[in-house]
Protein backbone atom coordinates (compact mmCIF):
# COMPACT_ATOMS: atom_id res chain seq x y z
CA UNK A 1 0.00 0.00 0.00
CA UNK A 2 2.69 2.72 1.12
CA UNK A 3 5.02 1.59 -2.26
CA UNK A 4 2.66 4.06 -4.12
CA UNK A 5 3.43 7.03 -1.58
CA UNK A 6 5.79 9.82 -3.04
CA UNK A 7 6.39 12.35 -0.35
CA UNK A 8 9.53 11.59 1.37
CA UNK A 9 10.79 9.11 -0.86
CA UNK A 10 14.32 9.57 -2.50
CA UNK A 11 14.42 9.99 -6.60
CA UNK A 12 17.77 9.47 -8.11
CA UNK A 13 17.95 12.50 -10.63
CA UNK A 14 20.21 15.07 -11.48
CA UNK A 15 18.25 19.01 -10.86
CA UNK A 16 19.31 21.96 -9.84
CA UNK A 17 16.92 21.57 -6.40
CA UNK A 18 18.40 18.19 -5.72
CA UNK A 19 21.83 19.76 -5.98
CA UNK A 20 21.29 22.68 -3.55
CA UNK A 21 22.42 22.58 -0.19
CA UNK A 22 20.45 20.85 2.75
CA UNK A 23 20.35 23.29 5.02
CA UNK A 24 19.30 25.89 2.10
CA UNK A 25 16.20 23.62 1.14
CA UNK A 26 15.76 23.57 4.30
CA UNK A 27 15.20 27.11 5.18
CA UNK A 28 13.53 27.55 1.73
CA UNK A 29 10.97 25.30 3.04
CA UNK A 30 10.36 26.86 6.03
CA UNK A 31 10.20 30.27 4.25
CA UNK A 32 7.57 28.47 1.80
CA UNK A 33 5.48 27.32 4.52
CA UNK A 34 5.15 30.58 6.31
CA UNK A 35 4.62 32.28 3.33
CA UNK A 36 1.46 29.18 2.75
CA UNK A 37 0.22 30.31 6.13
CA UNK A 38 0.35 34.20 5.67
CA UNK A 39 -1.48 34.14 2.03
CA UNK A 40 -4.70 35.95 2.62
CA UNK A 41 -5.77 36.36 -0.74
CA UNK A 42 -6.62 34.56 -4.19
CA UNK A 43 -3.75 36.50 -5.91
CA UNK A 44 -1.25 35.19 -2.71
CA UNK A 45 -2.22 31.77 -3.60
CA UNK A 46 -2.27 31.71 -7.43
CA UNK A 47 1.67 32.85 -6.79
CA UNK A 48 2.25 30.17 -4.69
CA UNK A 49 0.51 27.31 -6.69
CA UNK A 50 2.80 29.00 -9.79
CA UNK A 51 5.90 28.82 -7.70
CA UNK A 52 5.19 25.67 -6.90
CA UNK A 53 4.41 23.91 -10.42
CA UNK A 54 7.48 25.48 -11.81
CA UNK A 55 9.60 24.07 -8.49
CA UNK A 56 7.96 20.46 -9.58
CA UNK A 57 9.31 21.02 -12.91
CA UNK A 58 12.57 22.08 -12.24
CA UNK A 59 12.92 19.06 -10.11
CA UNK A 60 12.73 16.83 -13.46
CA UNK A 61 10.80 14.41 -11.69
CA UNK A 62 7.94 12.51 -14.65
CA UNK A 63 4.40 14.38 -13.62
CA UNK A 64 3.04 10.95 -13.57
CA UNK A 65 4.78 10.58 -9.73
CA UNK A 66 2.88 13.87 -8.37
CA UNK A 67 -0.28 12.84 -9.95
CA UNK A 68 -2.07 9.47 -9.72
CA UNK A 69 -5.99 8.90 -10.04
CA UNK A 70 -6.75 5.14 -8.87
CA UNK A 71 -10.01 3.36 -10.14
CA UNK A 72 -10.98 0.08 -9.84
CA UNK A 73 -10.79 -1.97 -12.65
CA UNK A 74 -14.64 -3.27 -12.24
CA UNK A 75 -15.75 0.43 -12.90
CA UNK A 76 -13.50 0.96 -16.40
CA UNK A 77 -15.12 -0.73 -19.64
CA UNK A 78 -11.83 -1.50 -21.17
CA UNK A 79 -8.76 -1.43 -19.21
CA UNK A 80 -6.86 1.22 -21.67
CA UNK A 81 -6.88 4.86 -22.59
CA UNK A 82 -10.11 4.86 -23.86
CA UNK A 83 -11.67 3.06 -20.88
CA UNK A 84 -10.31 5.81 -18.29
CA UNK A 85 -11.21 8.45 -20.63
CA UNK A 86 -15.13 7.07 -20.71
CA UNK A 87 -14.88 6.68 -16.85
CA UNK A 88 -13.73 10.51 -16.38
CA UNK A 89 -16.07 11.62 -19.02
CA UNK A 90 -19.48 9.89 -16.62
CA UNK A 91 -17.70 10.41 -13.18
CA UNK A 92 -18.07 14.05 -12.41
CA UNK A 93 -15.67 16.01 -10.44
CA UNK A 94 -17.07 18.27 -7.55
CA UNK A 95 -14.30 21.26 -6.43
CA UNK A 96 -14.78 23.04 -3.35
CA UNK A 97 -13.30 26.10 -2.84
CA UNK A 98 -14.40 29.41 -0.32
CA UNK A 99 -14.99 32.56 -2.46
CA UNK A 100 -13.76 35.99 -0.97
CA UNK A 101 -17.46 37.16 -0.26
CA UNK A 102 -19.36 34.62 0.76
CA UNK A 103 -22.93 34.10 -0.66
CA UNK A 104 -25.72 32.68 1.45
CA UNK A 105 -28.67 31.09 -0.40
CA UNK A 106 -31.86 29.62 1.33
CA UNK A 107 -32.92 26.24 -0.07
CA UNK A 108 -36.26 25.38 0.17
CA UNK A 109 -36.92 21.70 0.99
CA UNK A 110 -33.50 20.41 1.44
CA UNK A 111 -34.34 18.31 4.74
CA UNK A 112 -38.08 17.19 3.35
CA UNK A 113 -38.33 13.81 2.25
CA UNK A 114 -40.37 12.98 -0.60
Amino acid sequence: MLDNVVVGRYYPIKSKIHLMNPICKIICLLIYILSLFMASNIYMTIILTIFTLILMYLTNIPSKLYFKIRVLKTKLDSLDNDGMRKWLKSSPITVYYELLNPIDEYLENVYEKE
